[in-house]
Parts: structure tokens; C-alpha cells; sequence
């Protein structure tokens, strides 16, 4: 258990070594920078520490455009080894992913040599008293209870996962400070946030797929190893995002009360829009995040 003053020791203990991880190269290094970059930021919030909190959330989405990439080849592998997508088809899709990855690997590794980032860092080693911070965090989740966006298309899907994953981490943050009883919620909150997450994956690699074939100014008629990955790729996002609102709807969370907000009109139908099985919203850039936000 940790004490408040502890706490900021402990955040920054986490931040460092997954820093020390993603410079190693570890697979799992980037992920884990990123998530404990947003499980500082909620607790910084609580702490009334609002500079640790904006630095801490902008170096995360900073970083967000490299996990996506991530993300993408860890889904293009899978739908190879699954057999949907052939190797000859995949290949060539992988390496200008991978190119691109490497670039952004190079900027992200001089972003945390910044002196900016490293103030992230050197604010945390400051470690203060605790003050109100277990009462806040216990606030956040107590009068901010989750409840379920009554339209679960892309974008409330995405706002309930963002939700759930604050809810956890201010809730682990709770748990580390010594309050009992949480560890079946911070449970359940990983599962549905494993399940909304599964979903926004999808929907990203394919918003990505059609961002790539626009940026490879490919005739349309032309034949592209992209066209052989559209389709697998819309089954396995629809797939998942059934699944997701099963596992919303299993959670027992309650509905939230605002309004149905007027849906707005749907784009004409074209060749890419078809191609995701009459899901045009997988197409709005704005309407979808990346597992950046994760």
C-alpha cells in the first residue's frame, strides 16, 4: 500500500522504467509508456497537480500516431495467420507500415529527450503530501458513475471507452492508496475496456487502410493488395464491434439521460464506403480515434 506522498514516487518509478523499455526496444515498451502516461494524468488531475496532468496527457497523444502503426501490423499479422490475407498480399502493405513506424520511432525517441518531457519527469520526483488526493479520486469515481452513451455507434463507443478506462485507473490509484473492495470492479472495467478496445482497433486499421490507398494516388481501377485486405479487415471490425456492444449491454451499466442527438445525413455511396459493408462513419476521420487514446 502506498501512502500519499509515495505516490508520485511510485508514478514516476513506472514511467521510467517503461521509458527505459520502449528505448531498449522492448515490444511491449511503447504500450506501457502510453499507459502509464494516462494513469498519471488521472491521478495528476485528482492531485490538483494540472501541469503534471496536460503534460502527461499531450506527451500520450503525442505518441499516439506510433502505437496506431503498431496496432495496424499487430492486425495485418493476425489476419495473415488466420489465413484471410494472403502473404503476397500482406507484405508489401507491412513494409511501408513498418518504414513508416521506424520514422516515428526516431521522432518519439528525440521527443522524450526534449527538455519539456524531461520536466514531466523532474515534476514528479518533486513529491509533495498527498493532501486531498484519496478523497478526490475517490470522488471521481463515486459521483462520476459510468453510464452508456444511448447511441453506441463509433463515436459513443469510443467516449464510453475513454470513460472506462479513467474510471480504472483512478479506481487502481485508489487501491494502491489502501481502499478494499475495488479489485472486482477494476475486473470488470478491463474486460469492457478489452472489449471496446478490440473494437476501436478494428475500426482504426481500417480507417488506415483507406488513408494509405489515398496516399499511394492508386488508380482506382487498378487491382491493390489493400483491395484483397478491405474485406477481411470490415468482417473482423463488424465482428468486433458486435461484440463490444454485447459487452455493454452485459455490464449492467446504466443509460445515459441525454437527448438522441439527429443523426446526420449519410455521404453518397462510393467504392471505399462500399467496401466496409455500409459502415461510412469507419470513413470520418473525426469521428474515429486510434488505440492512441488507449
Amino acid at each position: 500500500m502506498l501512502d500519499g506522498e509515495s505516490t508520485w514516487k511510485s508514478l514516476r518509478r513506472t514511467l521510467r522504467r517503461a521509458e527505459r523499455k520502449f528505448r531498449d526496444g522492448d515490444p511491449e515498451g511503447l504500450h506501457d509508456l502510453r499507459v502509464a502516461l494516462r494513469h498519471t494524468a488521472v491521478v495528476a488531475e485528482a492531485g490538483a497537480r494540472p501541469k503534471v496532468a496536460r503534460g502527461a496527457s499531450k506527451l500520450a497523444r503525442r505518441l499516439s500516431p506510433l502505437r496506431q502503426l503498431e496496432v495496424d501490423r499487430e492486425l495485418l499479422a493476425e489476419l495473415g495467420r488466420s489465413g484471410e490475407v494472403s502473404p503476397r498480399d500482406a507484405r508489401p502493405v507491412d513494409e511501408i507500415l513498418a518504414a513508416r513506424q521506424s520514422r516515428l520511432r526516431d521522432k518519439a525517441l528525440k521527443r522524450l529527450s526534449a527538455a519539456r518531457e524531461r520536466r514531466l519527469f523532474e515534476r514528479l520526483g518533486h513529491d509533495r503530501p498527498d493532501g486531498p488526493l484519496a478523497s478526490r479520486l475517490a470522488l471521481e469515481t463515486g459521483e462520476n458513475a459510468l453510464r452508456v452513451p444511448r447511441v453506441l455507434d463509433d463515436e459513443g463507443l469510443h467516449r464510453l471507452r475513454i470513460s472506462v478506462k479513467r474510471r480504472r485507473y483512478a479506481l487502481m490509484a485508489r487501491r494502491d492508496l489502501g481502499a478494499p473492495g475495488l479489485e472486482e470492479e477494476i475486473s470488470r472495467c478491463r474486460s469492457l475496456q478489452d472489449s471496446l478496445g478490440r473494437a476501436n482497433d478494428w475500426r482504426s486499421f481500417l480507417r488506415d487502410l483507406v488513408r494509405l490507398r489515398e496516399s499511394r494516388h492508386a488508380d482506382p481501377g487498378a487491382d491493390s493488395p489493400l483491395d484483397a485486405i478491405f474485406d477481411p479487415a470490415a468482417d473482423r471490425a463488424e465482428i468486433a464491434r458486435k461484440a463490444a456492444c454485447e459487452a455493454v449491454a452485459a455490464s449492467g451499466l446504466v443509460p445515459d439521460r441525454e437527448p438522441r442527438r439527429p443523426q446526420p445525413p449519410s455521404p453518397p455511396p462510393d467504392r471505399d464506403a462500399a467496401l466496409f459493408r455500409g459502415s461510412p462513419s469507419l470513413l470520418r476521420d473525426d469521428a474515429i480515434r486510434s488505440r492512441s487514446d488507449s
